[in-house]
Formats: structure tokens, sequence, C-alpha cells
């Protein structure tokens, strides 16, 4: 089983996880990172190219930055190449993310059930390779908040009252999931304690290769029992 620890002074995840044998460090293989395994570019496309891809693939987006508008494009192949449904609208404005939500990198909420919203600014300033070293998200790829606004759209979708259910009484893991989760999907999860940012963590990280869910059953157990988006494994 799985167990929660407490970081030493200056560790950081990817060393914890080594050290522990948990995680990401241990049943990742780069080369067969999603990304770098089907080697997809979009960077000679122009933002309008990205924004036909998109249209093509059933998906409206509304996104004036090239840079994340090719990172949304890249998410869309993987979850198309996977058959997983996709939004049919991604808005990637500012204006959605003023004042208190400024560093909010994005949401998704079942009064707009189809649609996911992407901040502009912080999707694009996200390093998520320094923030994974830092302990704090279940990947390092900088699409990384895509992903995760767009699992908790799959989430909804797959049993809406369900979702609704979750959202409603800010359902809470229970202290011996957390103890089994531990730090492998990064101090967000352990942070929030939070089902609904759990299971968003987790899809992320299993959609994208980056922790296989057989090499961690027990958490995978926890992803189904909360009725996470399905994952052919």
């Amino acid at each position: 089983m799985l167990k929660i620890s407490i970081l030493a002074p200056g560790q950081n995840l990817i060393s914890y996880r080594a050290q522990n044998n948990t995680g990401s460090q241990k049943y990742l293989n780069h080369e067969q990172d999603i990304f770098v395994k089907k080697k997809i570019s979009f960077t000679s496309n122009t933002l309008n190219d990205h924004v036909n891809y998109a249209r093509a693939n059933g998906v409206e987006l509304d996104c004036k930055l090239t840079e994340l508008a090719e990172m949304v494009c890249r998410t869309i192949d993987v979850l198309k190449n996977k058959n997983f449904a996709l939004p049919s609208k991604i808005i990637c404005d500012i204006s959605y993310f003023e004042g208190k939500n400024a560093n909010r990198k994005g949401f998704f909420y079942n009064g707009e059930e189809n649609t996911v919203f992407l901040n502009p600014l912080a999707c694009t300033n996200s390093h998520f390779g320094q923030l994974f070293s830092n302990n704090s998200y279940s990947t390092n790829f900088k699409e990384h908040p895509i992903f995760h606004e767009i699992a908790h759209f799959l989430h909804y979708k797959q049993n809406k009252e369900y979702y609704k259910s979750l959202k409603a009484n800010k359902t809470k893991l229970e202290k011996s999931e957390l103890k089994i989760i531990g730090y492998t999907l990064g101090d967000y999860v352990i942070e929030k304690g939070n089902v609904l940012e759990f299971i968003a963590e987790a899809f992320t990280a299993f959609v994208t290769n980056h922790i296989n869910p057989e090499k961690v059953p027990e958490i995978y157990e926890i992803y189904k029992k909360y009725k996470g988006p399905e994952i052919k494994v």
C-alpha cells in the first residue's frame, strides 16, 4: 500500500518518488510519453490553422494566442485518438479570469456543460516542468491545465447527476484514500483533498501515459470508485 509521507526539507517530488518508488518516476518512460511517441507538432501552423483544426474535430476554439491554440490542438489530438468526447467549445478569454480568478488556469462548470474556459495568460505562462519538480501537479506537460479542465467536462458528461452531487457536497477524499494516493499525483490533490480535483489530476496523468494506472492499482480503484472518465488500460 502506498503511504503518505512528508517531504524532507529541500526534497522535491521527483526525488521523493524515486526514493519511495511511487508515482510517475517509477512508471514513466519518457520515450513512451504521449507527445514524444506521437511526435505531434503543429508549430508551423497559423492561428487560423489551429482554429480550423479544432473546428474539424467538432470544437469551436475561441482563442487569440497561437501558442495556446497549438496547445489546445495537441490536446484535442491525443483525446481524439483515444476516443474521448470533446467539448463543443473552448474559450480562451482573459475577461473570464478577473479579480480572485486571475490565477486560475481554467474552469469548467455545469452551467455551460459543453464549454471549457482557459486563462490565456496563466496557461501560457505556466512552466509545468518546474511546477512538477516543485511537487505541484501530476504531469510536467505544458498542456496539463487543458487536459485537467477537459477531465472535469468528461467526468460530468459520464454521469451528470453524480458529478453535480460531488460538486454540491464538496466531497472530500477519505483519509485512508489520501494515504494511498500520497504524493503520487502532486501536492495539489493532497492540499485540496477534493474528489473532483483528484479525478482531473489522475485522468491527466493516465491519459497522457505519464502514469500507468495498472501500476498504481489502489489509486486506480479510487479513481473508478468516484466514476472517473473510463481509461482503457
